[in-house]
């Protein structure tokens, strides 16, 4: 086992460090050879690019290769199994990169830049990673606020910067519908387009080269950026809420709601009566439709279905409801959800995905199991993860106690943020496993996830003032055992990686 200390510069920090009795002097252009993707070298490019320092793939060593990568099981005896882990040696001669995998190549090579932006002539050392999470995500919400595909690419290569693997792109919600579904164009027509605090069309600007005129993504973008993702080792999972939040939708479809309507796109935060009507089987054709399209644009193995927040006032109305409840002889409105919620889920499965939903999809299921095969998002506190895991379901821990970056970073009026404050130390205090987990529990923890809510939040850039330096914080905390977590380190870290992300071009607290 290497010693453990923190005298190397990288966020999130390794599991392992041992530095050596030398030192390498890279130059500007740097050779990756061996196993390694060309995509990933690239990517990796990409992110040492303002240093004015470039990776270039070659197959062929060359007379003095920079960095050599190795497909190994084993390396110097380091267990390199977990999908995620490496090992990076530098050398007076350059540097080894060993991993089981091309995500560990990858990281290794994140490694690497990270300590390239400290200079080229970069310390000799030893280091053994690996992730404690599988999952170590990040959620924007794109339908209180509509933003560009060049600033989710930004957020992607963010995460990758930190070795976060999963982007949670919520894509409706009351206040927005963002993806176009060719059967039902209304929901984009009217449904993307909200009459308050919709970012207004630019005089001066544009939107990824064109006139500013439309609030949600087209085919072409969305495969755009999934590709792009992928080169970052990235899987971007879409969010399309069922069957609350949905005012958006009904807007444009007001035959899919309890009342018929009329609906509107909404203007603020908040939670609304007006939800999908249960009682109607179209509501089901309709979803089917929507989550057909959803499944061939997104190449990931899940879909969220959301599921949160959804009041029943409009079902106890409802003739159409009422009588299904009657029919399925259930107890109330709330095991109506229960039961919307599982044909949802049974469908995603027909599809060949794994449905997520957020906490509430446990509420009421009793009488009405929830498959298996849902994985349950805790946001509601750690209350529903420690309930989801002890009932077998996988688990990604969000609680907004920690993970929710649209709160305030201070208590002062100067602060954007809303609801709460949720400090720096706050988010080093995340675990996705709690103490009150019993060892089989905790097997079912995949991992953690930060979120960025945008109401109030109509500019990309103040999007990434919240999210830094908090992001940095909550990626050490999916990354490193806990017993290797160490704040005032972390602290001292975090203001040399401040420089570095501002010479990316991200600004932060």
């Amino acid at each position: 086992m290497l010693t453990m200390n923190r005298n190397i510069n990288l966020v999130p920090y390794p599991f392992s460090y041992l530095k050596q009795d030398c030192c390498c002097e890279f130059t500007n252009n740097i050779v990756v050879y061996g196993d390694i993707e060309k995509a990933f070298v690239n990517s990796a490019s990409e992110l040492i690019k303002p240093y004015g320092i470039t990776f270039c793939a070659e197959k062929n060593t060359g007379s003095n290769p920079s960095v050599k990568t190795i497909l190994s099981d084993t390396y110097e005896t380091k267990d390199l199994q977990k999908m995620d882990s490496h090992f990076l040696e530098i050398t007076a001669s350059g540097a080894v990169i060993a991993a089981k995998t091309q995500s560990g190549l990858f990281y290794g090579l994140v490694s690497l830049v990270q300590l390239l932006m400290n200079g080229n002539r970069v310390e000799g050392c030893k280091i053994y990673d690996k992730p404690l999470y599988e999952w170590r995500g990040f959620m924007l919400d794109t339908s209180r606020t509509f933003y560009s595909t060049a600033f989710i690419k930004k957020v992607i290569l963010l995460c990758a910067f930190h070795k976060m693997n999963k982007f949670h792109w919520h894509l409706t919600d009351d206040q927005g519908w963002r993806i176009y579904i060719d059967e039902y164009p209304l929901l984009t027509e009217i449904g993307s387009v909200r009459k308050a605090n919709t970012n207004p069309p630019s005089k001066v600007g544009d939107y990824d080269g064109v006139k500013f005129d439309r609030y949600y993504y087209t085919d072409e973008e969305i495969t755009e950026v999934v590709d792009y993702a992928k080169k970052f080792n990235v899987e971007i999972i879409p969010e399309i809420e069922f069957p609350g939040h949905s005012s958006a939708l009904l807007a444009a479809y007001p035959e899919y709601g309890c009342t018929k309507g009329p609906y509107s796109v909404e203007t603020r935060f908040g939670i609304f009566d007006d939800v999908l009507c249960l009682g109607n089987d179209k509501v089901f054709d309709l979803y089917k439709t929507i989550l057909t399209k959803v499944t061939k644009l997104f190449t990931s193995e899940y879909i969220h279905i959301g599921g949160d927040e959804c009041p029943t006032t409009n079902w106890k109305k409802c003739p159409a409801c009422q009588k299904r409840i009657t029919d399925l002889k259930l107890r109330n409105e709330s095991e109506l959800q229960s039961w919307g919620t599982q044909k949802i889920t049974d469908l995603l499965i027909e599809l060949g995905k794994t449905p997520i939903g957020w906490d509430e999809v446990l509420d009421n299921t009793d009488t009405i199991p929830l498959s298996e095969k849902v994985v349950v998002q805790s946001w509601r506190g750690v209350e529903g993860g420690e309930k989801a895991s002890a009932l077998n379901h996988k688990v990604i821990m969000s609680p907004g106690l920690y993970c929710y970056l649209d709160h305030k970073t201070e208590a002062t009026v100067e602060e954007p943020g809303r609801l709460a404050v949720l400090t720096l130390e706050d988010t080093y205090k995340f675990s996705p496993v709690t103490e009150s987990m019993s060892k089989k529990s905790s097997e079912f923890v995949m991992g953690g996830e930060a979120t960025l809510f945008t109401e109030e939040v109509p500019y990309s850039r103040i999007a990434e003032y919240l999210m830094l330096p908090r992001l940095c914080s909550l990626a050490e905390c999916m990354w490193l055992e806990p017993e290797y977590k160490d704040w005032e380190s972390f602290k001292n870290n975090l203001e040399g990686h401040k420089q570095k992300l501002s010479k990316l071009g991200y600004i932060h607290s």
